[in-house]
C-alpha cells in the first residue's frame, strides 16, 4: 500500500550552479535545514471561449509558466551564505558581502523520501530576502525565489547522499546588538530587513517557462522597533537627515552575522501613548548607497 509523503520524511537540498539552469557535472547536494519549502510550479490558463451548441468548454490551454516560492528558516551560520549572495548579487570576500551585478543561481531539490518523489527546481534565484530578529527565539530569514525549471522523478538528483549535517545552534539577538547612529542602542525589540530586486519573468514564443529574469535595481528596506527615550530619530525623519543602522545576531559558538546599512533615510514614524508599560516607536527606514561602503547594504560574517 502507497504510503502519504510525511513531513519528517522531506528534506530540501541545494547546490550552487556554474551554468545557469544546469546540474553540476557531479551534483552532491548539501543540506538545507528549511523549515519551509514553497518553490511551485504554477501556469496561466485560459478556457476555450467558444459557444458550443451543448453549452459546454471543450478545452482549457495552458500558458506561461509562473516558477516562484519560498525558502524559510532559522539564520544558521554559513547555511545560506548562497542565497545572501543571489539576494544583492554579490560575492562575499574575505567574510564581507556588499551588493553587486553577479548573478548566483542554485538548483534544490525537495525529496519525501518516504514517498520516493522529489522534485528539482534549476535555475533559482533570490528577488527578496527577509530577515527577522526580536527578543525571543531564533533569528529568521525567508528568501522568496524564481527559478527556470521543474522536473519530478522517483530518485534523488543528488550524486551523493544527502545527510543532515547541520551541528550548529540558530542564531539569535541576544549575543549580538543594535546601534543607531553608530551608538549602541539597548532598548530595540525588533527588526525586519528586506531587500528585493524586483525581477520580472522574460517569456518568448515556443517556450511557456521564463527564458530568464530582469531587474532595474535591488532596494533595501525594513522596520525597527525600539522602546521611545528621545527624539532623536523623530527629529531626524522630520527633517529628512540620514542615520546609520547595524546590528548584529550571534549563535552560542561565537559565529556572527553583523547587517550594516550607512545611509539609512526614515520613511515613517507613527507615534502614540501606546499599549503597555513602555512606549515604543516603529521607524520605517530606507537604505541607499553609501559612498564609504560602496554598498547601501554590507553583511559581515566573524
Amino acid at each position: 500500500m502507497t504510503s502519504p509523503a510525511y513531513r519528517g520524511s522531506t528534506y530540501s537540498a541545494s547546490i550552487v550552479e556554474t551554468v545557469v539552469g544546469q546540474l553540476p557535472a557531479t551534483p552532491n547536494f548539501t543540506y538545507l535545514g528549511a523549515t519551509d519549502n514553497t518553490l511551485d510550479f504554477d501556469q496561466d490558463s485560459s478556457v476555450d471561449p467558444r459557444v458550443h451548441a451543448d453549452g459546454q468548454a471543450r478545452f482549457v490551454a495552458y500558458g506561461n509558466q509562473k516558477l516562484a516560492g519560498d525558502l524559510t528558516g532559522p539564520i544558521v551560520f554559513g547555511m545560506w551564505d548562497h542565497y545572501k549572495e543571489s539576494a544583492l548579487q554579490g560575492k562575499i570576500t574575505s567574510k564581507v558581502l556588499k551588493i553587486g551585478t553577479q548573478n548566483t543561481t542554485m538548483s534544490v531539490e525537495r525529496g519525501y523520501t518516504n514517498a520516493n518523489q522529489f522534485h528539482l527546481m534549476k535555475g533559482v534565484q533570490v528577488d527578496k530576502m527577509e530577515v527577522t530578529a526580536g527578543l525571543t527565539g531564533e533569528a529568521e530569514i525567508k528568501f522568496s525565489c524564481v527559478y527556470r525549471s521543474f522536473t519530478q522523478s522517483g530518485t534523488t538528483n543528488s550524486a551523493s547522499a544527502i545527510t543532515d549535517t547541520v551541528t550548529l545552534q540558530p542564531m539569535k539577538s541576544q549575543g549580538g546588538y543594535f546601534k543607531i547612529g553608530g551608538a549602541t542602542n539597548a532598548f530595540v525589540q525588533s527588526v525586519q530587513l528586506t531587500t528585493d530586486r524586483g525581477l520580472a519573468g522574460v517569456f518568448g514564443f515556443g517556450n511557456p517557462a521564463p527564458i530568464d529574469y530582469a531587474s532595474t535595481s535591488i532596494s533595501v528596506t525594513g522596520q525597527v522597533t525600539v522602546l521611545f527615550t528621545d527624539d532623536t530619530q523623530l527629529a531626524k525623519y522630520r527633517s529628512g537627515t540620514t542615520d546609520t543602522l547595524e546590528f548584529q545576531i550571534a549563535d552560542n559558538s561565537g559565529n556572527t552575522y553583523t547587517y550594516h546599512m550607512g545611509s539609512v533615510y526614515y520613511t515613517a514614524a507613527p507615534t502614540s501613548m501606546g499599549s503597555s508599560a513602555a512606549v515604543p516607536i516603529t521607524l520605517s527606514f530606507t537604505a541607499v548607497y553609501n559612498a564609504a561602503d560602496a554598498s547601501a547594504l554590507v553583511i559581515t560574517t566573524s
